[in-house]
């Protein structure tokens, strides 16, 4: 008989540790952190690049329009050069999201340039060029061109009167200063006319000849870019012929000045009757704006080549164009007491144009940050050799030479009627043409000018200084305000000079 069996001790289940409802909350707390503290390292880095991309195209954007100003005007025909300085507008954004605190500056340069070689200026616009056609046929060329550097009227859609166009000193549609468009124009002077090379521009549809241009309400006789060049709106001519008759003018740069130099700066010629009427000043179709193709549409099969006649659009996003003039003087090498080297002098170069009116000049001029359209203006002028001109301020100045004073004030510099007296409205111009130019012309040109950046990337806080006189505002001379006005501005500024030969 066998054993009873003992029986098996029962099994005991050891209890294995986990994790208690503290340690799950610390683990998810920590991973959390952790997706947080990546994520803000993702952001930041990739923000950092952007705004570093952002930068670099910035930069090359400032160096294209100063290498094309530098380059057009390194080949400038002595004889004529205009600048044009228009009342800022009223208060702008800078972007939609921003506050109306900037009057913007849109000054347009013209001169003309010659490069001598065959071929140097190309049409953008010749209708012939790169059509189905006419696979083969090259665009009109010319060695000489009247050249504009200034604001373009931005254009959505087509390029026609069809399409929409933004006018940018339009108040009552106020583009914002990154809607702004710059623009290039070259205006070329075609010696020879050939209509087999280029039937399109058979009369009466082809480009103005000199004639036309210089002939009642033409360009140089108070018409307007629209009358002077037909399809205009459509941006097809950018061109001007000799005339074909016997004894006909030919269209060249001498021919040009010849014209331009029967104009006087007085109502007659450049000269504007009313403030801020236009209508009145003859050759203002010199420095007119033109339409800017932004986008394109191809809803009509006749606006195939609109990138073909987008050629006068050179640069977007660029506002708040300002040019100043030098002649190489130095603001006050005297200083007060007329008297050198006593310590009191001023040798800093002076710049001539329109400018803000400083607090120096006129101590009420202190913005009202309800009212930015309260800021005033002044027109710096070479051609005013008076304490109260900040350009200018000594007449004693050895740098103020008499006869080139009064030529500047009888012949090449015209302020709005209104010397320096400060003005919201206030506005410049300057013209040199024939002796004028020889004698008297600038030395060199400063632009200053701000780019926005596509995807608004750049922004930094900028005590506001409306009236630029380097104190915040709101505030005075005697009492800078202990908490200047902060503004999130947009883009970059640039500032570049240019030497003319």
């Amino acid at each position: 008989m066998l054993p009873p069996r003992t029986p098996a001790a029962p099994e005991v289940s050891i209890p294995r540790p986990g994790f208690t409802l503290i340690e799950l909350t610390v683990s998810m707390g920590v991973l959390l952190l952790a997706i947080i503290t990546v994520a803000t390292i993702f952001n930041i880095s990739s923000d950092a690049a952007g705004r570093t991309a952002a930068h670099v195209q910035l930069l090359e954007a400032s160096a294209a329009v100063h290498g094309e100003l530098n380059d057009k005007l390194s080949h400038i025909v002595p004889g004529l050069l205009i600048i044009e300085s228009p009342p800022p507008t009223l208060a702008r954004a800078e972007s939609r999201e921003g506050p109306r605190y900037f009057r913007l500056r849109h000054d347009r340069l013209v001169f003309l340039a010659s490069h001598g070689g065959e071929g140097a200026f190309e049409s953008f616009t010749d209708p012939t060029r790169g059509t189905p056609a006419f696979p083969t046929r090259a665009p009109a060329t010319s060695t000489e061109a009247l050249v504009y550097f200034g604001p373009g009227i931005p254009v959505e859609g087509n390029a026609t009167v069809s399409g929409r166009a933004l006018p940018f000193d339009d108040e009552t549609i106020g583009l914002t200063a990154s809607e702004w468009v710059f623009m290039h124009r070259a205006i070329l002077l075609l010696t020879g006319f050939f209509p087999a090379e280029h039937p399109d521009w058979n009369a009466p549809s082809g480009p103005p000849t000199m004639s036309q241009v210089f002939g009642a309400g033409g360009m140089l006789d108070g018409g307007t870019l629209e009358n002077t060049y037909p399809n205009f709106h459509e941006g097809r001519m950018d061109a001007v012929i000799s005339d074909t008759a016997p004894g006909g003018m030919d269209a060249t740069s001498a021919a040009l000045i010849s014209l331009i130099n029967t104009l006087t700066v007085t109502n007659a010629g450049f000269q504007t009757l009313f403030h801020g009427d236009e209508s009145t000043a003859r050759a203002r179709a010199l420095w007119e704006p033109g339409l800017t193709p932004v986008t394109a549409s191809y809803a009509n099969p006749l606006h195939a080549d609109f990138f073909t006649r987008s050629g006068w659009t050179f640069m977007p996003r660029l506002a708040d164009f300002r040019i100043e003039w030098t002649d190489g003087g130095r603001v006050d090498p005297l200083g007060p007491d007329n008297i050198a080297a006593t310590g009191d002098e001023d040798f800093r170069t002076r710049w001539f144009g329109l400018a803000p009116a400083p607090l120096s000049v006129d101590a009420a001029n202190v913005p009202n940050l309800s009212n930015p359209n309260g800021l005033r203006y002044q027109a710096r002028l070479r051609g005013l050799a008076v304490a109260q001109n900040p350009s200018n301020p000594n007449p004693d100045n050895p740098d103020n030479d008499p006869a080139a004073t009064n030529a500047f004030a009888s012949r090449i510099e015209w302020a709005d009627g209104r010397g320096a007296t400060p003005h919201v409205q206030a506005r410049y111009r300057a013209v040199w043409r024939g002796n004028d130019y020889e004698q008297y012309r600038p030395r060199a040109l400063r632009f200053t000018y701000r780019i926005y950046d596509a995807n608004k990337r750049l922004q930094q806080p900028t005590a506001l200084d409306l009236n630029e006189d380097g104190i915040s505002d709101p505030g005075t001379p005697a009492m800078p305000a202990a908490e200047p006005y902060i503004v999130s501005r947009h883009g970059q500024e640039f500032s570049v000079v240019v030497a003319l030969p």
